[in-house]
């Protein structure tokens, strides 16, 4: 995991060409970026803009892919992203290739990561992940971005 603001990104280009291409995309559109899948490089770096309200957390509802890193960048409002290994959760589906996913249940919170504006966290294959947390203060307006970089 790694976890700095947008101004910052420079310095994990050299994770590979897919991070250095996904940084340069978010630094150029990612404030604005709204829509449909962005492809930046053809379906090894994909950028897919959304907007929603933060929610509570669901303990079925912890992601994980295989084949993608996540690069999730909060654009507007903030939220918290709970962060565990897939060893340590329950399987609640199996893996999708078509869509490179897979479903896990934590039943008790797990290590919780603050996303405010303007920040960005990289998320690997062996790091499951449920986004869009509400913090103490409840439900929060937010626009983000995560870009899918193939590894």
């Amino acid at each position: 995991m790694v976890l700095d603001r947008l101004s910052e990104s420079f310095r994990y280009e050299a994770l590979g060409p897919g991070f250095a291409a996904a940084f340069a995309w978010l630094r150029r559109h990612g404030a604005t970026a709204a829509g449909a899948p962005v492809a930046v490089d053809d379906d090894r770096v994909v950028a897919r803009p959304g907007a929603y309200e933060t929610h509570p957390r669901d303990p079925e509802r912890f992601e994980c892919h295989r084949r993608y890193a996540d690069v999730q960048f909060v654009a507007e409002g903030e939220e918290f992203v709970e962060v565990a290994p897939p060893d340590a959760l329950r399987p609640v589906a199996p893996y999708d290739p078509a869509g490179d996913i897979a479903w896990f249940a934590a039943d008790e919170p797990r290590e919780a990561v603050f996303l405010p504006a303007g920040s960005f966290l990289v998320l690997w294959p062996h790091e499951a992940h449920q986004p869009g947390l509400s913090g103490p203060g409840g439900p929060c307006s937010v626009r983000k971005v995560v870009v899918k970089v193939l590894l």
